[in-house]
C-alpha cells in the first residue's frame, strides 16, 4: 500500500520586464510561517516607524555652510539623527527580506532585490501571495465554523 502525498505548493515562473523567466517562486499558502512572518514584518515596521518618529524633526544642513570643524561640530547632531534613522530603516528593511527569505528562500529573493534593500522591491510578492493565503486561511477558519449557525454570536 503506497501513501500518496498531497501537494499544496504554488509554483510560478519569475519573468523579468522582457518577460523571460528568471527564477520560480514556490510556496505552501497553508505554511503557518507566511501568516507569522507577515504579521511579524508588519509589526517590525509599525515599530520602526515609531523609533523613526521618537527621532523628532530633522533640520536641513546646507553643507556648503560647513567649513570649519566648530561648523561640522555643530551640525554633528544632525547628522547623527540622519544617521539613527539610517540604521532603523536599514534594519526594518533586513528583517523584511529575512522573514521573506525563510519563506521563499533568499535565491528567489534576490530575483526581486537584486542584492539591494529596497523594500518596495518586494511589494509584488506580497501582492502575489495574498489571494492564496486568504483563501487558504478563509478555508482553514471555515472547517471549524457550524455550517447551520453562520452567527458565531450566538
Amino acid at each position: 500500500m503506497a501513501l500518496t502525498v498531497k501537494s499544496n505548493l504554488v509554483i510560478e515562473d519569475i519573468v523579468d520586464e522582457k518577460g523571460e523567466k528568471i527564477g520560480q517562486i514556490k510556496f505552501n499558502p497553508n505554511d503557518s510561517r507566511i501568516m507569522k512572518n507577515l504579521s511579524s514584518i508588519v509589526n517590525d515596521f509599525s515599530n520602526a516607524i515609531k523609533d523613526f518618529n521618537q527621532l523628532g524633526e530633522v533640520e536641513k544642513i546646507d553643507v556648503s555652510q560647513l567649513k570649519t570643524a566648530e561648523d561640522f561640530e555643530k551640525a554633528s547632531a544632525m547628522f547623527e539623527k540622519v544617521d539613527k534613522g539610517f540604521d532603523i530603516e536599514v534594519k526594518a528593511i533586513d528583517e523584511f527580506i529575512d522573514k521573506l527569505s525563510e519563506i521563499f528562500g533568499k535565491e528567489t529573493i534576490e530575483l526581486f532585490t537584486n542584492g539591494t534593500k529596497d523594500a518596495e522591491c518586494l511589494f509584488p510578492i506580497i501582492d502575489f501571495i495574498k489571494p492564496y493565503v486568504e483563501k487558504a486561511r478563509t478555508n482553514k477558519v471555515n472547517k471549524y465554523i457550524d455550517k447551520d449557525n453562520q452567527d458565531v454570536m450566538e
